[in-house]
């Protein structure tokens, strides 16, 4: 826990343990038939959060590189289900290939709970940043994490950035990548 959210310490005593690693991936990539194949299946800068409201963990995760954003679910952050989400037939894809252009767009995103709203877990909100330069970066809404509705455009950037809202600070944070005549910055 970052000690700025911790208001005192007095008789805490630390302890730090090794984890314990679990045998084989957790997310496998797969192909749209359901197929396993090789690549990746890493959770970049989406998102994972336990929801209370449903009793399980959501994952937004990158399969097979960029461009490719797919929704699981799981009770114990183990055993994970795919649930179709009715974007690409039998997949749990997020976007469809014509949807607002993002899924064969998308480089990054970050996915979390509006905890501005009433029921944060029935707000859920997604910036994503296209690949390259100058990229037009958008928010989008959903009521289910699930379908997203595009909110508008938040600014622009590189690639590779990403955005959320610290409801500790009670602040956004804007991680933006930049090309400079150095080369890529944050």
């Amino acid at each position: 826990v970052d000690d700025y959210l911790v208001e005192s310490t007095n008789g805490v005593v630390r302890h730090w343990y090794a984890p314990t690693k679990i045998e084989g991936p957790i997310i496998r990539p797969t192909r749209d038939d359901g197929t396993r194949i090789g690549g990746c299946a890493v959770a970049t800068d989406g998102g994972l959060w336990w929801d209370p409201t449903i009793g399980k963990f959501r994952l937004w995760y990158e399969d097979n590189w960029a461009g490719n954003m797919r929704y699981a679910e799981s009770k114990d952050g183990l055993d994970w289900e795919y649930p179709d989400l009715g974007k690409v037939k039998g997949t749990n894809r997020v976007f469809s290939d014509d949807e607002e252009k993002l899924n064969k767009d998308l480089d990054s995103w970050s996915v979390w709970p509006n905890y501005k709203a009433a029921n944060p877990y029935a707000d859920w909100r997604i910036f994503v940043s296209k690949p390259g330069a100058q990229t037009k970066d958008m928010l989008s809404a959903s009521s289910d994490g699930r379908h997203f509705r595009v909110l508008g455009q938040v600014g622009w950037s590189n690639d590779r950035s990403t955005l959320h809202f610290d409801s500790m600070l009670n602040q956004w944070v804007y991680s933006l990548r930049a090309g400079r005549h150095c080369g890529r910055a944050r």
